[in-house]
């Protein structure tokens, strides 16, 4: 997520009181009346009688808090996707929306979770003690007996909890159904998410089939959680029709701000880019705040403070605990894009992301100095970034993200000179094969580097990656000098290939000693020449080429301008994108992490072109007898 840009909204003016409608708590009459108005505002009533939060307390409706709660209550809108840090409510508020649901409305919920883990943990600590307390406010009896944690009933409105962990993709079923794992065969009335970012790509797909039949026509889902490394919750944000996002007004200039980390926290570095010009960073390369507001330059931590861009004045906890929602890119505010809604059924599908900011935490310690302090000491800054931040992690070095591949992109292409080598790789697949192939142009002093200094220093340029079939891959790749091709799991065609290429074959191995050295492989009881490479070291190769920067300051790997229509449609399996985002590596394990669904297969392909670079450069360093180039 990208800072915002401060226009100079309208002055928010005074509102005149809406009369509030009398929800009804039968089924028949919501389905048949349609008043979505006043099922909102029922909502906000009913949670001042008999809501509470897990410890029993009563709910505290905030401002800010009335806006969200009364958003997601809105059955209007289709989808809604509530993000942020961790710890602001965003569970809650949707357990409160469940209770309304069941006990008020007669509604039958389905709520997912990642992980049948997640579920049997989350159920009993933060489900059944709100439903409990709002079941002892209303005076009605308490769930008891067997804890049983899929099923939940009040009256004759059912809850059930499922997990999308028992969802097949569909693939390689032979012919049976893309099921719904648990939830198949159950119909319900509204859909909730919980942390959303954890899903795999298209795992709660089949969940939505639930609310065909149900009782809303607009077919409610609620979806929630923190952001990911890009491919979260923080995406369908992006893709809904509104971004609203918390604004307060300055007290001392009285502009409208943003409370956005990226701008009322976190001051930008301006990075001179020889074509991007200037750009703002406000993260380092390591994903580590570099500069903030702060009081007092010989004690920048702890007098850190939330300021206003426009004139770096601090914006109290009194300004902060007044703030609304407004929209990043059109500048309406949430109240008045609601009040604008058809009230009937709406004519089209509506969808909404709302993100709650740690700048609306009203604490008695610094919370902005905590904020600081825990991004300069985490091991894990991506964790810090989205669970503190409330914003999806970027730039960091355990995975590729769009940010970087939007960098190269940009990246100019070496020009008045011809590569070194021109190289390929390719991943294979069962019905078709994933090719890269690309051109090295090493650094002027090459001769002088030691070898890991040349590889890091080394421009590549993607001259292409797309999947492909067997036929006629003979004479496509005749345009580079070699290349590394998977053993697996076509040995003899892939050996059959090499034959008739020169390229060479390599089995991925972990915790070699050696990075790369010669085996053999067998298939059918006929021995194949074969490398087996240290896997790590060329996956992190390949992470390296987006994160460490060449000496004009973008990315070592560059791409063709037209590769920037894989920036949309990134749940595609066939996008480049998708592929090179998926890989994660764990810093702290020193292991790395594929995606669930195995969408990976060009960030392997990029993995095994690297294997094909470092053995030209053995073959070079022997044939050019280049001493210089140790380790």
């Amino acid at each position: 997520m990208q800072a915002p840009i401060y226009p100079k909204y309208r002055n928010k003016v005074a509102r005149s009181p809406k009369k509030k409608k009398e929800v009804t708590s039968q089924v028949s009459d919501l389905v048949s009346d349609l008043d979505f108005v006043g099922i909102r505002e029922g909502f906000l009533d009913a949670i001042a009688e008999l809501g509470a939060n897990e410890r029993g307390d009563p709910i505290k409706l905030s401002g800010w808090y009335k806006e969200v709660l009364i958003a997601i209550a809105d059955f209007r809108i289709a989808i809604t996707y509530l993000s942020g840090c961790a710890q602001t409510g965003k569970t809650l508020s949707h357990t409160l929306l469940l209770c309304y649901c069941m006990e008020k409305l007669g509604l039958n919920p389905l709520w997912s979770y990642d992980l049948q883990a997640s579920l049997n943990i989350q159920v009993p600590s933060n489900f059944r003690p709100v439903v409990d307390s709002w079941l002892e406010n209303a005076g009605k009896a308490k769930s008891s007996g067997a804890k049983n944690n899929t099923l939940f009933q009040v009256g004759k409105a059912t809850t059930q909890f499922t997990y999308v962990s028992t969802s097949d993709s569909g693939k390689n079923k032979g012919g049976r159904a893309a099921a719904g794992g648990i939830a198949v065969g159950v119909s319900r009335d509204i859909l909730f998410k919980e942390e959303r970012s954890q899903y795999p790509m298209g795992a709660a797909d089949p969940l939505r089939r639930r609310l065909d039949a149900g009782l809303i026509p607009t077919r409610p889902e609620r979806e929630l959680g923190t952001p990911g490394g890009g491919m979260g919750i923080e995406a369908e944000i992006e893709a809904a029709d509104h971004h609203f996002f918390p604004h307060a007004e300055c007290g001392n200039c009285h502009e409208t701000v943003a409370l956005h980390p990226k701008g009322a926290l976190l001051k930008p570095s301006i990075v001179d880019h020889p074509v991007l010009g200037k750009t703002q960073k406000y993260l380092s390369e390591s994903g580590r705040p570099v500069q903030w507001f702060h009081h007092n330059e010989q004690k920048p931590v702890e007098t850190a403070y939330f300021g206003c861009p426009f004139c770096q004045a601090e914006l109290s906890k009194e300004a902060r605990s007044k703030a609304w929602y407004q929209c990043l890119t059109t500048g309406i505010e949430l109240e008045d894009y609601l009040n604008n809604l058809e009230e009937g059924l709406p004519s089209r599908r509506h969808k909404i992301g709302l993100t709650i900011s740690p700048l609306l935490r009203i604490e008695a310690i610094n919370t902005a100095a905590a904020i600081i302090e825990e991004g300069l000491t985490s091991h894990n800054t991506a964790d810090w970034q989205q669970q503190r931040l409330g914003l999806p992690s970027e730039a960091g070095t355990n995975n590729i993200t769009l940010e970087l591949l939007r960098l190269a992109i940009a990246a100019p292409v070496p020009i008045n000179r011809q590569p070194n080598v021109s190289l390929g790789g390719i991943d294979c697949g069962r019905g078709e094969h994933w090719l890269t192939m690309m051109d090295f142009y090493l650094p002027p002093n090459y001769f002088n580097l030691k070898l890991p200094e040349v590889i890091e220093k080394t421009v590549r340029f993607v001259r292409y990656a797309s999947p492909v079939s067997k036929t006629g891959l003979i004479e496509k790749v005749k345009v580079v000098k070699t290349g590394i091709v998977d053993n697996e799991p076509d040995r003899d065609w892939a050996a059959g290939f090499c034959q008739d290429t020169g390229w060479s074959m390599a089995d991925q191995k972990s915790g070699l000693k050696d990075a790369v050295r010669k085996g053999v492989v067998i298939d059918g009881g006929v021995r194949y020449p074969c490398y087996d490479i240290r896997n790590e070291k060329f996956l992190k190769t390949v992470l390296n080429g987006f994160v460490l920067q060449a000496d004009d300051g973008y990315p070592l790997y560059r791409f063709p301008e037209n590769f920037s229509k894989y920036l949309g449609n990134l749940k595609s399996d066939r996008n480049l994108f998708k592929h090179l985002m998926a890989m994660q590596y764990d810093a702290q394990m020193g292991a790395w992490k594929r995606p669930a669904d195995h969408v990976d297969d060009f960030y392997m392909a990029f993995a095994f072109c690297e294997v094909a670079f470092y053995l030209w450069l053995l073959s070079e360093k022997a044939k050019l007898k280049i001493t210089s180039w140790t380790f």
